[in-house]
């Protein structure tokens, strides 16, 4: 199978501040709008890091996947998330996912150990690999993050890594590629094209999304930012891929006004906090009730909910209803009352 098509991170919704509980119901009602966004070509990916999903209990995962595969309704493929430092602990959680029905998954790179940063981690993130998909045997997406982006750490992995990894492993089927260097992503594109792996811009923000499948290097996204894009995002790659140039650059100029905040490209803004405000987005725009997040993850500071708004205004994507209502909670947000909210232990352990 090919994996490729708009692949969605897709969030859990909780039920109220104290983050203690997933909102079943507000849940089951996100991952089925995205469902009906991506099918004939998406996939939802239910566990993956950026998604807030790192913070949620095993027995908490797995409830998210069994939502998400019966919201599917095999419309579409349905991925979980293997992201721990640990080989078994990842082998657990894919293994969890395959019981349950997923299609494949989501392998991060381990990030504990010191020292084992590009290059000189290519025999262990191989290793690694390969011991994990005989263990599990499913199609595999791999995360990396591009030598020479916006960060340098662990989950950093060269091309050359990867494409040893997939001449050797036949389930690695595409590679989401974070940090938004389009040379790196090029060069990628240039040392994988004879394989069978897909390469995946990692997040929604243009014009990596507009240019890399304008060129043909890419077919499909896989991002936490399409849980309140996807439509857009997908309509973006099509008309790129189609050779439709206008259409696609217009409506990929439109986006970036929103994800120039989301991904800290404007100045008063940075990088760091663009997984929280995936879910800002979604709150502002009315499709989730509220955007709570369990700890560690924070509120956003005051003057980034303001420019997230005003990203959203200045896209001219949101009617006068929603940007209304967007105004109204921007007003109305308090980060200060926010940090005092004492979160309480998951319900399900």
């Amino acid at each position: 199978m090919a994996i490729e098509g708009c692949g969605v991170s897709a969030f859990v919704v909780w039920r109220d501040e104290t983050c203690s509980e997933i909102d079943e119901n507000e849940t089951r009602k996100h991952f089925r709008r995205l469902i009906n966004e991506i099918k004939g070509w998406g996939y939802l990916m239910a566990g993956g890091v950026e998604a807030e999903v790192d913070t949620t209990t095993r027995a908490e995962k797995k409830k998210i996947i069994k939502m998400a595969i019966e919201e599917a309704r095999d419309e579409v493929p349905v991925f979980c998330g293997a992201h721990a430092d640990s080989l078994w602990e990842q082998i657990e959680m894919a293994k969890d996912g395959k019981e349950l029905g997923v299609t494949g998954v989501l392998w991060h790179p381990p990030s504990f150990y010191p020292g084992f940063t590009a290059p000189q981690n290519e025999e262990f993130i191989i290793e690694h690999l390969k011991r994990f998909d005989e263990e599990v045997n499913l199609p595999i997406a791999v995360f990396a993050i591009a030598p020479g982006g916006t960060t340098q750490n662990h989950n950093v992995v060269r091309a050359e890594t990867y494409k040893k990894a997939a001449d050797q492993i036949k389930n690695i089927q595409a590679w989401k590629i974070s940090g938004g260097n389009l040379n790196f992503f090029y060069r990628a594109h240039e040392i994988m094209k004879d394989t069978h792996v897909n390469l995946c811009p990692a997040g929604s923000s243009e014009p990596q999304l507009f240019i890399t499948h304008a060129m043909g290097w890419a077919r499909g996204v896989l991002s936490g930012g399409s849980n309140f894009t996807a439509k857009w995002d997908r309509e973006v790659m099509e008309q790129a891929m189609a050779g439709n140039m206008n259409e696609a650059l217009a409506l990929a100029s439109r986006l970036k006004s929103i994800f120039d905040v989301v991904y800290g490209a404007l100045p008063g803004i940075e990088y760091p906090g663009f997984v929280e405000r995936y879910k800002l987005h979604g709150w502002l725009a009315g499709l989730i009730p509220e955007m709570h997040m369990r700890y560690p993850r924070l509120p956003r500071p005051d003057v980034e909910v303001e420019m997230l708004y005003q990203g959203m205004k200045k896209s001219g994507l949101y009617d006068g209803k929603v940007l209304k209502e967007a105004q109204k909670k921007v007003k109305g947000y308090d980060r200060a009352k926010l940090l005092k909210v004492k979160q309480r232990a998951p319900v399900l352990r």
